[in-house]
């Protein structure tokens, strides 16, 4: 599997590398906001121009200066993100703000840049009038010789630009992507441990992790192999009730986090062992069972949870009564922080992704449910009784199953759960949910 070639946007804060990034990749994904240090995190999209694709790094504002007022306290892990992207592009877009004109700032980013060795390209954003042509001329005094005039709003300048990343590159046109990667969100409420646990899962300082809850405001995306099947890992911000969402940077983190449940095959749901199961965490629960993913329960930080024999049976147990829509869910009890059973999470996210997809024969299907019918025979009501005469598989990712029968209103909800969990046993489909359909039969036109 080729890897994609890095390009890193830098600069110092609040120049509009994140609007850069978007105009970029074509859709709205990093997030952008007027306040420094809302990009907390290196966060790595795919990105395509003329045929040609590369990973676009976006990362979090360089401050190079100890005596600048550093309000963040974890400001350094930010500088940190950055220079590990630096270490890992081989390219370089230093984005500075044209608007404003040329800040002391931006000089120490150069140097940074230069002594790096990467090869950089400057972008002078915020470019949208001809009045600001003459703030280019200043950008010049950083001794980066190529430098392009751009404007993340409109999309001028950037076409330029990208034409010369590629050139920089020499990216070889129709690369093919890999799509078999099982897409794995992790969700959860704030401060529950899911930077931690991607960090341990990559065996590397991936996320910025810390004690203050919503530090991750963005969707982490991360690749890692595992016995020959890719995995990629969304590292999501911790989702809150709306009440509590007062910025409106952590609006779109919220809908960033929703996203990525949409639009993943597992959702790895962390739970707070110190705090069991709250109700935020029953309405992410109900996210996943809503869009019909596979999901795994991850009870986090059971490191500092005093046990005895009945411990786990008790979590279960009160896991399960306040779940009760992610029944079909494992659970697994683990620390991020010590790394225990973590990577026993790559197991199980490969059986819930196999369960997922999984696909039955019609013949099969049909001797199942002819088995599970003649186990308990549906109910009459008011004289009339469902009958099931045959069933088909009509989807997997989840499995979906459609029943022909006499008439579809008679399936009453306990007896359909009562086939989905005989259709589970039978198969062995932990981890997934299974989608019932009962279609009637059609009546002849007169």
């Amino acid at each position: 599997m080729a890897k994609l070639k890095k390009v890193a946007v830098v600069g110092r804060p609040n120049v509009g590398k994140s609007s850069l990034v978007n105009k970029i990749i074509g859709r709205r994904e990093a997030i952008v906001h007027n306040a420094p240090g809302v990009t907390r995190d290196r966060k790595v999209f795919a990105a395509e121009w003329a045929n040609c694709r590369f990973s676009l790094i976006d990362t979090g504002g360089i401050y190079n200066d100890d005596s600048l007022n550093r309000s963040l306290d974890f400001q350094k892990d930010i500088e940190e993100q950055a220079r590990v992207a630096l270490a890992e592009a081989e390219l370089i877009i230093m984005t500075v703000d044209g608007k404003t004109g040329l800040h002391p700032l931006d000089q120490e980013v150069a140097l940074l840049l230069k002594r790096s060795g990467r090869p950089t390209l400057l972008a002078v954003n915020k470019m949208e009038t001809s009045k600001r042509d003459l703030n280019l001329y200043e950008f010049y005094n950083l001794g980066l010789e190529k430098v392009f005039p751009v404007s993340a709003i409109t999309g001028g300048g950037v076409a330029d630009l990208l034409d010369e990343v590629v050139n920089e590159l020499k990216i070889k046109p129709n690369f093919t992507e890999n799509n078999d990667a099982i897409r794995v969100a992790i969700v959860g409420r704030p401060n529950a441990g899911k930077s931690s646990l991607l960090n341990s899962l990559l065996g590397a300082e991936r996320s910025i992790v810390s004690p203050v809850s919503g530090t991750t405001r963005d969707s982490i995306d991360a690749e890692v192999v595992r016995e020959q099947t890719l995995f990629r890992f969304v590292d999501t911000a911790g989702i809150r009730k709306k009440a509590r969402v007062q910025e409106d940077i952590e609006y779109y983190a919220v809908q960033r986090a929703i996203n990525a449940i949409e639009n993943c095959d597992i959702a790895l749901l962390v739970l707070d062992a110190e705090r069991l199961v709250e109700e935020q965490d029953q309405k992410i629960a109900g996210l996943i069972a809503d869009n019909n993913k596979g999901c795994l329960l991850l009870v986090n930080k059971w490191d500092l949870i005093v046990k005895d024999g009945a411990t786990i049976n008790y979590y279960e147990k009160m896991i399960r009564a306040k779940l009760k829509f992610l029944a079909y869910a494992p659970i697994l009890f683990i620390s991020a922080r010590e790394n225990i059973r973590t990577f026993d999470i790559y197991q199980k996210i490969s059986a819930i992704y196999q369960n997922y997809q999984f696909q039955s024969t019609t013949g099969q299907l049909n001797k199942a449910v002819e088995a599970l019918l003649k186990k308990h025979p549906p109910r009459a009501h008011k004289g009339r009784q469902l009958k099931i005469y045959y069933a088909v598989q009509t989807g997997t990712r989840p499995p979906s199953f459609t029943l022909h029968c006499n008439n579809a209103k008679l399936a009453h909800f306990a007896y359909e759960r009562y086939i989905e969990n005989q259709l589970r046993e039978r198969y062995g489909l932990l981890g997934t949910p299974l989608r019932l359909f009962f279609k009637g039969k059609m009546r002849k036109a007169k």
